[in-house]
């Protein structure tokens, strides 16, 4: 039911169909994130390198299929997009406010395609969007947003309200 979901079960995607499944089945993003970081020795190899890319995506098909977020998006203006999580130094800005930023990046960086009109939301041709036989990032997408009874739209896709903008 969230990109959560979806980033943790692309951590899989071509190593383990088993916890791709377990994953993209799991009932919240927190539960999505404990199976993922418990098994962390069962993750891609190049999960670090391609992480990055994969949110980027992911992020890019939250903001096609969701007119809200962009609205949201590009309310923000030009200031500055902060993952304002002090566990986390690599997609936020860590306990010191020091962090990579990676997913405020990320924000704003979409944020100036869209407003450049230069977005590439419908692109078939990325290679992370076919990877593996458990299917593509959009499926999986597809899949843990609309599970049974738990379609919920906008909660856990990595609300913009759990970021704080700076101007």
């Amino acid at each position: 039911s969230s990109l959560e979901e979806a980033y943790q079960a692309a951590s899989f995607m071509g190593s383990d169909d088993e916890l791709v499944e377990k994953v993209k089945h799991s009932h919240s993003a927190d539960e999505a994130q404990r199976i993922a970081y418990a098994n962390r020795d069962k993750q891609r190899k190049d999960w670090n390198e391609v992480k990055v890319g994969i949110m980027e995506e992911l992020l890019r098909l939250k903001i096609e299929q969701n007119p809200y977020v962009k609205k949201k998006l590009l309310q923000t203006e030009d200031y500055l997009i902060v993952e304002d999580s002090p566990k986390d130094s690599f997609w936020g800005w860590g306990p010191n406010r020091d962090g990579e930023n990676q997913l405020g990046k990320l924000w704003m960086k979409l944020r100036e395609e869209i407003r450049n009109e230069n977005i590439e939301i419908h692109s078939s041709n990325h290679p992370l969007l076919d990877a593996g036989p458990t299917g593509s990032l959009r499926r999986i997408q597809r899949q843990c947003r609309c599970q049974g009874n738990r379609f919920r739209p906008y909660q856990g896709l990595v609300r913009l309200a759990y970021y704080t903008v700076w101007g």
